[in-house]
């Protein structure tokens, strides 16, 4: 501990900011674990907890804001003002621990996704409409719907620039979000498939082992 500061010590600490910046998600979530053990021991005061929070979401937005990229920052936004209205709402330690984890992995997200901005503006408005709109159900048609672009060309596009199928991009990020959902908060299976737009558990399921190469109940168990 860092004497004489109030609010989350590791705000100050050199070496959580170079992970930031190296965008290492792993190693931070094993700080934040730890620094939840110690919260949980001196029963950390929930309005205070709720100012840490404040203050990173603070921190993390700088960052990605020196990227000064409006794609990135439009997207930002919306996910700053969703957390800032979640973090108010939370009523206790533990609801606030599982969130602080889960905004790391979003920002942690917003860091990967500016890496893969191009200087190809149609792949950078399905970029930004596949992440903005993550948490429901996206597929080519939708896709093509929202940015009045034809499915065998957001495919070609997409693909020669990403390397990766459209869906399988889309795949891959949604269970992303499941692992960081299913490790930090207690929403069941079925409640983490309906939130990132699957059709059925089932279905989300079947995705997940094919992208872990396990089931959303063993990684939990886990």
């Amino acid at each position: 501990m860092i004497e004489g500061f109030i609010t989350d010590y590791s705000i100050f600490i050199p070496e959580f900011d170079a992970l930031l910046d190296m965008n290492d998600i792993e190693e931070i979530n094993r700080l934040i674990e730890n620094k939840h053990k110690y919260e949980q021991e001196v029963e950390k005061n929930v309005e205070d907890k709720k100012i840490d929070l404040f203050i990173w979401q603070g921190i993390l937005v700088r960052k990605i804001s020196q990227a000064k990229n409006m794609v990135m920052n439009t997207i930002m936004h919306e996910t700053y003002n969703k957390f800032y209205q979640r973090i108010k709402a939370c009523r206790n330690l533990k609801e606030l621990q599982a969130l602080e984890k889960e905004i790391f992995s979003v920002y942690s997200d917003f860091v990967i996704y500016y890496s893969e901005v191009t200087d190809n503006y149609t792949l950078n408005r399905i970029l930004k409409h596949i992440h903005i709109n993550i948490e429901s159900y996206i597929s080519l048609q939708t896709i093509s719907e929202e940015l009045n672009l034809s499915r065998p060309y957001i495919s070609l596009v997409f693909k020669e620039h990403m390397g990766v199928t459209v869906m399988d991009y889309i795949t891959n990020l949604k269970i992303n979000r499941a692992k960081t959902l299913l490790a930090t908060t207690t929403q069941s299976i079925m409640e983490v498939s309906e939130l990132l737009g699957f059709h059925d558990s089932s279905h989300f399921c079947k995705a997940f082992k094919k992208v872990t190469g396990g089931t959303p109940r063993e990684y939990r168990n886990r």
